[in-house]
């Protein structure tokens, strides 16, 4: 749909608009972000056609987003909204409060986790009345494990010295040269009779895991500890 529409008039339409604004912000090197911009408001366009048609061919009595916020996610509202349609936007996630959440939900009702997630979105201006508490099992979950019998089964599982100060190393993706600094940083725990814990990003266990296991190896090279748990 997005090659289809480049090439009829509202694809037209849409390059004109951005050739047009783009050299008032030549500063910021516009030609480098022209093809971008054109490429990601076709995409948006397509997602509505696709809404529209969807939403209205089913003519539901209501949608539920769970990427409210998102490019498809704001294109099923949108055009839901049109069409009178009653929208919630289901919140997965722990929240912050974060001033780009301001203006991110745009769902009629907005479903959350918790009382926490709800006094963050009244903090970012969300009125109560939009606001519904579901709950989340996997919240609900976490709150029933018994933290004593975790911290026993991680520290003996992992063979951790909780005699020590422990130092959680909870890593994003991969970095280049990630291996070096933190190399340093398991020599400098070792040294000063620290516990480093160094959690690997769980994607690494899907996918890309012989690049995350290309880097522990270089970590325990470069820090002379072969042994590395």
């Amino acid at each position: 749909i997005s090659k289809h529409l480049e090439s009829d008039q509202i694809g037209k339409n849409i390059k004109n608009i951005i050739y047009e604004k783009l050299p008032q912000v030549k500063p910021l090197g516009y030609k480098t972000i022209e093809s971008f911009l054109i490429k990601e408001t076709l995409r948006s366009f397509a997602l509505l056609k696709i809404c529209k048609y969807i939403i209205e061919k089913i003519n539901p009595a209501s949608i539920l987003v769970s990427d409210d916020g998102e490019m498809l996610g704001n294109s099923a509202i949108s055009i839901s909204k049109k069409n009178k349609i009653t929208s919630y936007a289901l919140i997965t996630n722990l929240m912050n409060n974060a001033p780009i959440f301001t203006d991110w939900f745009h769902a009629d009702k907005i479903l959350t986790y918790g009382y926490h997630g709800k006094k963050l979105l009244n903090r970012l201006n969300y009125d109560s009345d939009r606001i519904i508490v579901t709950g989340n099992p996997r919240n609900d979950n976490i709150y029933k494990i018994n933290k004593n019998d975790v911290h026993n089964k991680i520290t003996n599982f992992f063979h951790i010295d909780s005699n020590k100060k422990i130092i959680l190393l909870a890593q994003s993706l991969w970095h280049d040269d990630d291996e070096i600094w933190i190399a340093k940083l398991v020599n400098f725990c070792e040294k000063n009779g620290l516990e480093l814990i160094i959690k690997i990003h769980p994607r690494y266990r899907l996918r890309a895991n012989e690049y995350s296991e290309t880097k522990i190896k270089k970590i325990k090279k470069l820090s002379n500890k072969d042994s590395l748990k």
